[in-house]
């Protein structure tokens, strides 16, 4: 394999040239497992010089010999090549790293837009789940005070369940007694039994 202009490689580029030399050397290397003299890298010669060594054909011995001069120059090549490929994705890492902060950091002030729209949604949002709560606790305060206590619905459990959920978040974003007080508080609030509701059990 040749390398040109390694020094205009990105490091996507180097990725991908890694890749074939870490292929091509495996093949390699074990093309001389098979094919080596004896003594050379420790143990006896590779199976396919033994088998010409057994039949005497010196021709291919031979042949096997100028094979295995070939491809440990070509390993000492690729091991070479990746070793230059590997510091040129270093270098084009680094570089391509500071190339592209501009550009990053137009995409962090975007994401930091995205996420202040979000929260003006949600802080909004919240807001309004205050609103309502705080309508249906004056609601039920001037019904128990006009002696109509007895007629007013009790709400569904699961709203406590579903303010809960959002009590870490909500606490934090809107001010008032559904998100900041005691679930059951904000239970007996909304006339629902503290019994009914496990979490409201264990929070109690």
């Amino acid at each position: 394999m040749k390398l040109d202009n390694l020094h205009n490689l990105t490091a996507a580029e180097c990725i991908e040239l890694l890749k074939e030399v870490t292929g091509r050397d495996a093949k390699v290397r074990a093309r001389l497992e098979a094919i080596k003299p004896a003594g050379k890298f420790g143990g006896g010669a590779g199976t396919e010089r033994q088998r010409a060594l057994m039949a005497g054909d010196v021709e291919t011995v031979r042949a096997l010999d100028n094979e295995h001069a070939d491809l440990m120059a070509e390993a000492e090549a690729l091991k070479l090549q990746s070793e230059s490929l590997q510091r040129r994705r270093q270098a084009a890492l680094a570089s391509e790293a500071v190339e592209g902060m501009p550009d990053r950091y137009k995409v962090l002030g975007d994401a930091l837009s995205a996420a202040e729209v979000a929260i003006g949604d949600l802080t909004r949002a919240l807001a309004l789940v205050e609103d309502e709560y705080r309508w249906l606790y004056q609601a039920r305060f001037t019904a128990n005070a006009a002696g109509l206590g007895a007629k007013v619905p009790p709400g569904d459990p699961a709203l406590v369940d579903r303010i809960a959920a959002l009590a870490p978040i909500g606490s934090l974003l809107a001010k008032g007694r559904v998100f900041g007080g005691r679930l059951d508080d904000v239970a007996e609030d909304l006339g629902i039994a503290v019994e009914r509701n496990p979490l409201l059990r264990r929070s109690a």
